[in-house]
């Protein structure tokens, strides 16, 4: 426990001093809309609005698809994000490829700071500059895009449609959508079986799934298992408030299949060299080393055939 608050003390002192202040005042019961309104625009992902289309493309790449083919879905379809995260990732994408509507669903997203006019300005207008910049220089099969300006950022908030919630709670029976995304999204969810379920109820049988899953501690980059693997899952769900759902990527396999979602997967980096030295019978009872040792996969209905993990 006390690891974890010193992991939080870190990780607060190195962000700039208004969002430092802001969640200061935060923790001692001090919220407002302004408060969480200055946070959200003085904090680094504010600066860095294609960061979810870097990711994502970055990792097609990896595994020779080309992004045109998110693009091409996107285009007068329903484009839905889970996971989004309080910046709405995709968003600007979705509004520069003509997207008819975007859901973007994450439980920490705030619709009215996202809606907000300093936000639109701050954030939104200058994220569709971004991206539009991002997509010319990425040659992704786009037509040449015009330099968006108030009328694109009124486009992106008539598609837009930010839900404050998890993926169950968040769909409503009857929806379907055409491109379904996430990133570093699936190994947070609790009760992933019923968001699998709720998953393969939205799909329509030619929408597009690429779900970029992120197998490690989230707590170091450089030992993206320490302090998981050498002891039972519940001991570290417990140390770290229920960080990830602790799922590996062959029972995101089985509960795919048995939510009805055909879903390719495609290890996208593999460590063993990271795996600790001892491992819990926990894991080693449930999974071999190449479930174990793999950090991030694909889980998508790409027609994928190089699998960059084994070159």
């Amino acid at each position: 426990m006390l690891s974890n608050l010193q992991t939080r003390i870190k990780l607060l002192f190195k962000l700039p001093i208004a969002v430092s202040i802001v969640r200061i005042l935060g923790k001692l019961g001090i919220q407002n809309s302004t408060l969480r309104r200055i946070d959200f625009l003085s904090a680094p992902d504010a600066s860095r609005p294609t960061k979810a289309t870097e990711i994502l493309f970055h990792w097609m790449d990896q595994v020779g698809a080309n992004p045109s083919e998110v693009l091409k879905k996107a285009a007068g379809g329903t484009v839905l994000e889970i996971g989004c995260g309080r910046y709405a990732g995709f968003a600007p994408i979705a509004t520069l490829c003509n997207a008819s509507r975007y859901i973007g669903i994450d439980p920490g997203l705030d619709p009215a700071v996202l809606k907000h006019r300093k936000v639109a300005t701050g954030y939104f207008l200058p994220g569709l500059e971004q991206s539009s910049q991002y997509l010319r220089k990425h040659q992704t099969g786009l037509p040449q895009l015009p330099s968006p300006d108030i009328k694109t950022l009124n486009q992106l908030y008539q598609i837009c449609d930010f839900r404050r919630a998890g993926i169950v709670e968040a769909m409503s029976t009857g929806e379907q959508v055409d491109l379904c995304l996430s990133i570093s999204c699936l190994e947070h969810i609790q009760g992933f079986e019923e968001a699998a379920k709720t998953m393969a109820a939205l799909s329509k049988p030619d929408t597009l799934h690429i779900h970029i899953v992120n197998f490690s501690n989230h707590l170091s980059k450089d030992k993206p298992f320490q302090g998981l693997y050498d002891r039972p899952f519940p001991e570290f769900a417990k140390a770290h408030s229920d960080l990830i759902n602790g799922l590996r990527v062959t029972d995101l396999e089985q509960i795919f299949e048995n939510a009805g979602l055909s879903l390719q997967m495609i290890p996208l980096d593999i460590g063993p060299d990271a795996l600790p030295d001892s491992i819990d019978s926990y894991w080693t009872e449930k999974y071999n080393l190449d479930a174990l040792s793999t950090r991030v996969a694909m889980f998508t209905t790409l027609p994928v055939k190089q699998n960059p993990a084994a070159r």
